[in-house]
C-alpha cells in the first residue's frame, strides 16, 4: 500500500506558472533522499494557470514526514509568492 501527496496551486499568470513548474520539477532531483520516497510526477494544466505536484510515498508516515520537513517547506515558501490564494495539499491511499 503505498500513499500520494498532491499540491495544487493555481499561478498568478503565465510567467508565475512557468517558474512553478521548473520549481517543482528541480525538487524531483531531491527527493529520492527523502524515507519512503517512490515516485514524483509534476502536471501542468494545458489550458490554465494550475500546477500540480504529485509524490508518491512508501507508507502515510513517510508522506505526513515529507510535507513536515524542511525540504516541502521551503518550496512551500517559494511557490507561495508565485500563486493566488492557498495551495490545496490532500493525501490520499493509492487503492490500486
Amino acid at each position: 500500500m503505498s500513499f500520494t501527496l498532491l499540491r495544487i496551486v493555481y499561478a498568478r499568470d503565465a510567467i508565475a506558472q512557468h517558474t512553478i513548474e521548473r520549481d517543482f520539477c528541480n525538487m524531483k532531483n531531491y527527493l529520492p533522499n527523502e524515507s519512503g520516497y517512490e515516485r514524483s510526477e509534476v502536471l501542468s494544466q494545458d489550458d490554465g494557470l494550475m500546477v500540480a505536484f504529485l509524490t508518491v510515498w512508501t507508507t502515510r508516515d513517510d508522506a505526513q514526514r515529507f510535507d513536515a520537513g524542511g525540504l516541502n517547506r521551503l518550496i512551500t515558501a517559494v511557490t507561495e509568492l508565485l500563486i493566488a490564494g492557498s495551495p490545496v495539499i490532500r493525501l490520499f491511499e493509492i487503492i490500486c
